[in-house]
């Protein structure tokens, strides 16, 4: 077993000096900035070698001891020796799980879900040898990456790789430089080339006679279409076209003054008809004054039967209504709740009465008989005492005895059933016990108190009728005035009708006179009889417009009339323009109507010549042969620039090929040359002859290399398939009772882990998750309830302890009881716990649960050193 037995440590952050003596359970305490991190740290560098693996640990984390109990030893450690030195061969990563530090309760920092598969098999692996063998000093990465394949091995280019493709490449080089010198070392094709690059030089010369006498055939069919040409003058043309445009314009022009003239002369004739439509029109608008006018009136008589002060005060006597009605019906409520709470004050008044008769008459009766009995008794002695026949009065006074202890039994259990029976009323009344008059007193004084009250609301019941009554009348007075007759509760309905009659009738009232106003027609211009037609404002503004316009018309149409006689006569003398140029190209005359085609077939001409010149000269500049160098006899070939220009094409390559031979055997020579060290000017037997020794060198290198490659390979492929096995069992181990039921005590939900490829998952019995996406209260609890299996499976389920810093910080307040409640079973299974905590609420709880528990080997530390 390992527990920490004694703390002792000075100048530790904000602690000065600090000496505690620990339990199996112990809680330290302190506000924030209190120095619980620094002591985290402290433990952290005096227990472990590699302190590093807890992330940043500040220099200066104090001074002291801890004092560990091992197996029943007491140890010092103060940075000299540590922990891994006596706890056994253990995985190394295995420390970690024993320090949460400032609530980083993820088992490795920056990692997605705070534990990867590599941790996991370092914890859980047990064939830790495989590692050593298949590490990067014995089998790279390169050659662990490296594939065989029916051609060769495949392999990147880096380290060995990259020899191993150098001397495949080298080689390969050597092996194509042996296949280029076999294929190429040939004289006898140069020969042939050159043969063929003769007969190519012939050709050409043969089409270069051929392109002379092209050439000048070309010129001759170039002079013929432009003497053709001349016969069709392009400047003639223009001007002809230049003149049809204008003669098109002029009959335009002398067509919309035409149709103008004629519109004009039409609205000259349209002006007796205005100026009678106009007069029509003026006694419409003045007809149209007195209907507005009367049913302006009209209006305004029927908005007097609906005075507005009056429908005012109908409106406040409603409101007043309204709110009295709600008072009332509230009041009575209230006093159906009065007379429910004081519904048993005659029967209490009565009960109290019978009560307190049931309850003290019994004692008095009894007095009563004892002063009777007394007497009698008194009287019977002085017999017996003076009487010599003293048996009867004796008897008699027995018989008044027995008959006096009856009468108090019948009036005694009389008393007690009417009692009952008042109780038992009394309960099912009230529902409680009657125990004494007091009971009655508190239900009389509480039911007097709801009678007062009820008798005040039955007056404010009675004034708010009255209000009401009153109100209804008033509102039938002002309902008399409006000459109607509507119900009270209908009438809210009736008096928005009314008040939407009146905002209607005064919106018809404004317009009304504002069509009026509009028309500006007075009082004494009005006219009773209808129209027969209807007036137009638009119209009218109109026919006067036109009216006005009139005046200008006889002058616009005479100018019209003297421009057309101005545009016919130059018309004429273009139309005489046009003819006379047509005849001077054509050499006869043409009609109008033929003018545009023959224009077109003209100009269509006269391009094509030019295109056909312009063409055949581009040919013949494409010929380049000058004018001088024409042949006029015929040539056996005709000339084709497609033939001339595959010819050159062929003679070029034939040289290339040619020259290319020549270099390529000179190249090639230089190549091997440079494998095997020979001088260029040594003879080609000699310098194949150490191409092939350098051949089998390289290829001897080279089978060495892929020796070495397939062995290790092969190495790494078997370690590999052993770690797939490992690897399932991992998986076995992972979801071990110890692991399984410490997840679940932690979280009370999570029952199974999983790894799927580099990443953990977690699963409950519905669903699986991603450890990296849950949330970090739920991953507080699956961290702490691996570091617990862990430890379990690795050290033995009594050889553990925990040092947490603030490790249930994320989960919810209603979580941490349990999460607690599991560092307690620990600890009663001889587990240690130390658990530093700034938390009110963990504290608390912690505190709760220890003494609910009744845990006895507890320590509560408040850190408050100065």
């Amino acid at each position: 077993m390992i527990k920490i037995k004694r703390i002792d440590v000075r100048n530790c952050g904000p602690i000065k000096k600090m000496n505690i003596e620990l339990d199996l359970l112990n809680l330290i305490y302190g506000h924030n900035e209190s120095g619980k991190s620094f002591l985290i740290e402290f433990i952290i560098k005096k227990l472990f070698r590699n302190s590093k693996e807890w992330g940043y640990l500040r220099e200066n984390s104090g001074e002291g001891i801890v004092y560990v109990e091992i197996d029943n030893k007491i140890l010092r450690f103060d940075s000299k020796k540590h922990l891994e030195d006596f706890i056994g061969d253990y995985p190394k990563d295995s420390m970690k799980l024993f320090v949460v530090k400032s609530g980083e309760v993820e088992i490795l920092n920056n990692v997605a879900g705070g534990i990867n598969k590599k941790f996991i098999k370092s914890i859980l692996s047990q064939n830790r040898i495989l590692d050593k063998i298949d590490n990067e000093e014995n089998i790279s990465s390169t050659i662990k990456s490296a594939e065989l394949l029916n051609e060769g091995i495949k392999i990147n280019r880096q380290g060995i790789g990259k020899e191993y493709e150098n001397l495949k490449k080298d080689f390969e080089n050597i092996q194509k430089k042996i296949e280029e010198f076999i294929k190429d070392f040939d004289q006898g094709e140069i020969s042939l080339l050159e043969l063929k690059e003769k007969e190519l030089e012939e050709k050409k010369n043969r089409l270069i006679r051929a392109k002379l006498y092209n050439a000048f055939l070309l010129s001759e069919r170039i002079k013929e279409l432009e003497r053709e040409l001349e016969r069709y003058p392009l400047d003639k043309i223009e001007e002809i076209e230049k003149m049809i445009l204008e003669l098109n314009d002029l009959k335009k022009e002398i067509k919309n003054n035409e149709e103008k003239l004629k519109e004009i002369m039409m609205r000259t004739l349209k002006l007796g008809e205005l100026q009678e439509e106009k007069e029509r029109l003026l006694l419409a608008k003045r007809h149209l004054a007195y209907k507005y006018s009367k049913e302006l009136m009209e209006k305004m008589e029927e908005l007097k039967k609906y005075p507005e002060d009056v429908i005012n005060n109908i409106q406040n006597n409603m409101v007043e209504l309204r709110s009295d009605r709600t008072k009332l019906n509230k009041i009575k409520e209230e006093i159906e709740v009065m007379k429910e709470r004081c519904k048993n004050l005659g029967w209490l008044e009565v009960a109290r009465n019978n009560y307190y008769n049931l309850t003290f008459r019994p004692d008095s009766l009894s007095k009563i008989i004892f002063i009777i009995y007394l007497i009698i008794g008194f009287i019977i002695l002085i017999l017996v005492v003076f009487s010599k026949m003293w048996i009867i009065p004796f008897l008699l006074f027995i018989f008044l005895l027995i008959t006096g202890m009856f009468f108090y039994s019948f009036q005694w259990n009389l008393f007690r059933k009417e009692m009952k029976n008042l109780k038992k009323e009394f309960k099912e009344r009230f529902g409680i016990e009657l125990k004494s008059i007091n009971n009655i007193d508190e239900l009389i004084s509480k039911e007097r108190e709801a009678y007062s009250v009820l008798d005040i609301k039955m007056k404010e019941k009675n004034e708010l009728e009255n209000r009401i009554s009153s109100s209804e009348e008033k509102i039938k007075t002002y309902l008399g005035i409006l000459s109607m007759n509507s119900e009270i509760d209908k009438l809210e309905i009736f008096l928005k009708d009314i008040k939407k009659k009146r905002e209607d009738l005064n919106e018809e009232i404004l317009r009304l006179k504002n069509e009026i106003s509009n028309l500006g027609v007075q009082e004494y211009e009005y006219i009773k009889e209808e129209q027969d037609i209807k007036f137009n404002k638009d119209r009218l503004e109109e026919i006067n417009s036109e009216i006005k316009s009139m005046i200008f018309i006889k002058e616009e149409e005479a100018l019209i009339k003297n421009r057309i006689k101005d545009l016919e006569k130059k018309l004429n003398g273009i139309v005489k323009k046009i003819k006379e140029g047509f005849s001077y190209i054509l050499k006869c005359e043409i009609d109008e109507e033929e003018w545009e085609r023959k224009i077109k077939e003209i100009r269509m001409k006269h391009r094509k010549i030019s295109e056909e010149i312009n063409r055949l000269n581009g040919e013949l500049k494409g010929l380049g042969v000058s004018e001088k160098d024409y042949i006029r006899e015929k040539q056996d070939i005709d000339f084709s620039q497609e033939d001339f220009d595959n010819v050159l094409k062929q003679i070029d390559e034939m040289k290339k090929k040619i020259e290319g031979k020549r270099d390529d055997i000179m190249n090639l020579k230089s190549k091997i040359t440079s494998i095997t060290g020979d001088e260029i000017s040594s003879n080609w037997e000699k310098v194949i002859k150490n191409l092939f020794k350098k051949r089998d060198e390289i290829l001897k290198e080279l089978k060495d290399i892929e020796t070495e490659i397939i062995g290790k390979l092969l190495v790494h492929k078997t370690i590999e398939e052993l770690r797939r096995e490992e690897d399932e069992r991992i998986i076995e181990d992972l979801n071990s009772q110890e692991i399984k039921e410490s997840i679940f005590n932690t979280t009370r939900r999570y029952k199974e882990l999983t790894i799927e490829g580099e990443d953990i998952k977690i699963r409950d019995d519905y669903n699986e998750f991603y450890l990296k996406d849950i949330s970090t209260g739920a991953k507080e609890q699956v961290m702490l309830g691996l570091r617990i299996g862990f430890i379990k499976r690795i050290f033995g389920v009594d050889k553990g302890f925990l040092i947490l810093d603030d490790a249930f910080q994320h989960s919810d307040w209603e979580k941490r009881p349990f999460l607690i409640e599991t560092l307690i079973n620990l600890a009663k299974n001889n587990w240690q716990i130390i658990y530093l905590t700034m938390d009110n609420n963990i504290k608390d709880t912690f505190i709760d649960m220890v003494r609910s528990k009744n845990f006895s080997l507890f320590k509560y530390f408040p850190i408050d050193y100065d």
